[in-house]
């Protein structure tokens, strides 16, 4: 039998079924006492969420589902890692239609939660991923092995030569001396672009796709949960839902919520107000939460650009094909196309979940403020992607990079908090010296303001690339 080399994306799709497989038998246990004992949450929107499960007619099949989603998970967990066909991919097709079928019940009877976007994104990823990403990964099954490729037509032949024949020119053995010599934008994208669909094979762009899905809507969860309880409750006190509105704006825009957001961002509150009160304040809110976790989101998805490769040697036969800036800067534009869809994707979802859930702000209002915010948290990353880049490219170790990546992101924030408060003199100013001290101008109302915050951000991409270039250049390949 032959024996296939395992993904690294594909044992992590496998390590994340047996965290949500393991998860979701914990939650069809905690739904069975609620039905059969009578057990009673702790908090007030669990309470509601378990009487809305008891009144249900379909709890019980609900559960039934739920159970034995959470069990082809796990199953094809194994699968994966085995790569088996029937058990892997499979029994992991099968999980997703069960899943969705899942969330298509759920709606019919309880009420809709950010939570559930979360259970049907998954199964589509699954169905994506064992149908196109790694179809022809589960060479074990049947007692049969994987067969091998046809040999390619004379048109494919006819369409790859050319492709190499552009990646092979090497450039003048004078010019090598130069940093950007040989750099070539075909080059780049074609780069770039295998780039992205490499990362989801060996699991570093799957872990990226999922963090900031998961962690982008779970952050919102936190900020639509009092929102949600104050509609669900609107009518049992007599409130119509356009008051329940009215109470959410009156709240967001009160003197104590805009004095919170002076001390987190240290504005004043003209800023404040303008968070707050001139655009959806609950997407504001959002995204100033959202900026203090997507620098050290950016690491996890960007430090192993290059470093993996360097410590296996593997660039050398890259580097047969074309030049060394466009493997650097391939993979850095790989690095934040890939980042950047995954950012868009979730502020899609958190956009039409406030638009049709709570019919708060108008449409435009939401659209416009929502691209503003994802520039903002887009330039506020990019920089931390560069700056992985050039650590990448320094060390041969992967988790080695990743350390460093992160150290340097937090480092300097607890360095200079330690500073200003066992010193007398205020050293605020030093976050100056960050991409981080610039990252509330990004959503600034003074368009001046946001303009400079953005061309710092771009200086800082150009001096950690600079930096990139230099090491990837002078170093030993």
């Amino acid at each position: 039998m032959t024996e296939g080399k395992r993904p690294g994306g594909l044992t992590a799709l496998a390590v994340i079924n047996f965290v949500l497989g393991g998860g979701g038998v914990l939650g069809t246990l905690h739904n069975v006492a609620m039905l059969s004992f009578d057990v009673s949450p702790p908090d007030e929107e669990s309470k509601l969420l378990a009487e809305a499960l008891r009144a249900w007619p379909l709890a019980w099949v609900f559960i039934v589902v739920g159970l034995a989603a959470s069990i082809l998970l796990l199953v094809s967990g194994t699968g994966y890692l085995k790569q088996r066909r029937f058990r892997g991919r499979t029994l992991g097709n099968v999980y997703a239609v069960v899943g969705l079928l899942g969330v298509g019940l759920y709606l019919t009877g309880l009420p809709f939660r950010i939570w559930t976007i979360i259970d049907l994104v998954y199964p589509l990823l699954t169905l994506f991923l064992l149908n196109f990403t790694f179809r022809d990964d589960f060479v074990h099954g049947a007692g049969r092995c994987a067969p091998p490729p046809p040999p390619p037509s004379p048109a494919a032949k006819a369409e790859i030569e050319p492709a190499a024949s552009r990646m092979a020119a090497p450039a003048p053995r004078g010019a090598r001396d130069r940093l950007l010599t040989g750099l070539n934008l075909e080059h780049v994208k074609m780069i770039a672009l295998y780039w992205v669909r490499f990362s989801l094979r060996t699991g570093g762009g799957l872990v990226t796709l999922l963090l900031v899905l998961m962690v982008g809507l779970s952050v919102a969860g936190l900020f639509f949960a009092p929102v949600e309880k104050l509609m669900a409750e609107a009518p049992g006190v007599g409130h119509t839902e356009g008051e329940a509105v009215a109470t959410v704006k009156r709240i967001s825009e009160s003197e104590e919520f805009v004095d919170v957001v002076q001390r987190v961002t240290g504005a004043d509150e003209d800023e404040a107000r303008y968070l707050l009160a001139e655009n959806p304040a609950i997407l504001s809110a959002i995204f100033l939460a959202l900026m203090w976790l997507f620098p050290f989101i950016a690491c996890i998805g960007s430090f192993n650009q290059t470093a993996g490769d360097i410590g296996n040697r593997g660039l050398r036969f890259l580097l047969l094909r074309t030049e060394r800036p466009n493997i650097l800067a391939g993979r850095f534009v790989g690095t934040v196309g890939a980042a950047k869809a995954a950012l868009a994707l979730m502020v899609v979802i958190v956009l039409l979940y406030i638009g049709i859930k709570f019919r708060i702000y108008e449409g435009g209002a939401l659209v416009v403020w929502g691209l503003q915010g994802f520039v903002a948290i887009v330039m506020l990353t990019v920089p931390y992607i560069a700056m992985c880049t050039w650590i990448s490219c320094s060390m041969d170790s992967a988790f080695g990079a990743l350390a460093l990546c992160l150290v340097l992101t937090g480092g300097p924030l607890v360095l200079i908090r330690v500073l200003d408060a066992s010193l007398a003199w205020d050293l605020a100013w030093l976050q100056r010296l960050i991409p981080w001290g610039w990252k509330y101008e990004l959503l600034s109302g003074d368009v001046g303001t946001r303009i400079t915050a953005y061309l710092v951000m771009l200086a800082f991409t150009a001096f950690f690339l600079f930096l990139a270039f230099r090491t990837f250049h002078k170093r030993d390949l």
